[in-house]
């Protein structure tokens, strides 16, 4: 398996090199123009971790990597971000080969698809665009290997490192929540009724770091999530559909709220007048009140 695991790496870095030639750049510009998923620059760089701690709108680890980053290569970060991207893609594709290995398929039609892998343009895509969607994949797919080595050995270091890569996962993108992560759990412990104290017991921690985070924002903002944004996601894939004609007919008729009106991931200064100014919690938190047009930011709405 080394000398095919080095042949995969050789074929990774050289097909890296020729998009690099063909013409392909990592994108920035989610962290470059702003976005919703990240914290203000300026307050990764220089405010990382009272602007994390008071974060309610996206879950931690993809500001706090942008954030570390940017600490330490100040000048140099889009380099530092596309190598990190590249060793990540790397590290999927061998352990997408070892997985199906593990689950006994053939050498040669396990090398074949992982090259596919290593060369299929959406993959591509995904490892040079600066998202959280290609990290949550790497983490899914080493999950997924921890997961089929556990099975294997019944190994305590295996069932820790798959809770873990759970809670990266959950930490990094909303749309995998804390009730994911306990139904994987229990669905474990019914299929493996002799190992039911060792998944509890290598569950635990990662999965209260989780469950912290999700208090640590019902304490603060009223939301036990990881985003406080799910309603505006809820529009995008109802009302917002709707032509500004049908939502005034609907909130005519008492159908919808007319808030339904408001669009959703618009620059925060329309949403200002929906927050009573009197009762705005931690207005002293620089997070929470950045109305930089260049970057969204966050509101504590």
């Amino acid at each position: 398996m080394k000398k095919t695991l080095l042949l995969i790496t050789f074929t990774f870095l050289i097909s890296r090199i020729v998009f690099y030639s063909a013409g392909i750049r990592f994108d920035l510009v989610i962290l470059l123009n702003g976005g919703w998923q990240l914290i203000d620059s300026q307050l990764l760089q220089h405010n990382l971790l009272e602007s994390l701690f008071y974060l309610h709108s996206q879950p931690p680890l993809f500001n706090l990597y942008t954030g570390i980053i940017l600490k330490l290569f100040p000048h140099d970060y889009p380099l530092a971000l596309h190598l990190s991207f590249i060793i990540l893609g790397l590290i999927q594709s061998l352990a997408m080969y070892i997985l199906m290995i593990k689950l006994n398929m053939s050498t040669k039609l396990s090398f074949v698809l992982t090259i596919l892998n290593i060369i299929s343009p959406s993959n591509i895509l995904y490892e040079n665009w600066f998202f959280y969607s290609y990290p949550t994949m790497v983490f899914l797919c080493l999950a997924a290997l921890s997961l089929s080595l556990f099975t294997l050995t019944k190994a305590n270091r295996y069932a820790l490192l798959f809770f873990s890569l759970l809670a990266l996962i959950v930490l990094t993108r909303s749309m995998f929540h804390l009730v994911w992560f306990m139904l994987i759990t229990v669905v474990l412990m019914l299929f493996f009724k002799a190992q039911r104290k060792q998944i509890i017991l290598t569950a635990i921690v990662p999965f209260l770091l989780v469950f912290g985070w999700f208090g640590k924002n019902y304490l603060l903002f009223d939301s036990f999530s990881s985003s406080t944004w799910m309603g505006m996601n809820l529009s995008k894939i109802t009302t917002a559909q709707l032509s500004d004609t049908d939502k005034e007919q609907l909130v005519t008729q008492g159908i919808l709220s007319p808030l339904a009106k408001i669009p959703p991931f618009g620059p925060l200064e329309i949403y200002t007048t929906l927050v009573p100014t009197d009762n705005v919690k931690y207005q002293d938190i620089p997070v929470l009140r950045n109305l930089n047009p260049n970057q969204f930011g966050y509101f504590n709405l």
